[in-house]
C-alpha cells in the first residue's frame, strides 16, 4: 500500500470518527449511555452515511482500482469500536460500539465499492 493510500485510509476514518464526535457533542449525548429509539435510529443512519462517505473518499483519494482503502477504513472502524468495548466494561450501554461494528464498518467498504462501480461505469 502506498503512502497516499495509507493517508487516504486515515482520512476516511477521520471523516467517520470526527462526524461522530460532532454529532454526540452537538446533541449533548453520551455515546456510552442508553438513548432513545429516535436518536439511536438517527445516529445509525448518520453513522452509516459518514462511513460510506469515508470509504468512498478514501478510495477516490488513493486512486486505487481495488477495495483496499475501503477495507482499511472498515478495519479501523471495527478496531476502534472493539477497543471501546474492551475499554468500557461493565453496565455501560454498548449500542454505539455495536452499531459501528455491525453497520458502519461494512458501510465503509460499501462506500469504496460504490466508488469503484462509478469509476468502472464512467
Amino acid at each position: 500500500m502506498t503512502m497516499r493510500a495509507m493517508l487516504a485510509v486515515f482520512l476516511g476514518y477521520a471523516i467517520f470518527a470526527l462526524s461522530a464526535v460532532i454529532l454526540f457533542r452537538s446533541a449533548h449525548v453520551d455515546p456510552h449511555a442508553p438513548t432513545g429509539l429516535g436518536f439511536g435510529s438517527f445516529s445509525a443512519v448518520y453513522g452509516v452515511g459518514c462511513a460510506v462517505a469515508g470509504g468512498f473518499i478514501a478510495g477516490r483519494i488513493a486512486r486505487r482500482h481495488d477495495l483496499v482503502c475501503g477495507i482499511g477504513v472498515a478495519v479501523l472502524i471495527a478496531v476502534g469500536a472493539t477497543l471501546s468495548l474492551i475499554a468500557s466494561p461493565g453496565a455501560h450501554a454498548r449500542w454505539s460500539q455495536l452499531l459501528a461494528l455491525a453497520l458502519c464498518s461494512p458501510a465503509a467498504l460499501s462506500g469504496d465499492w460504490m466508488r469503484r462501480r462509478l469509476q468502472a461505469a464512467g
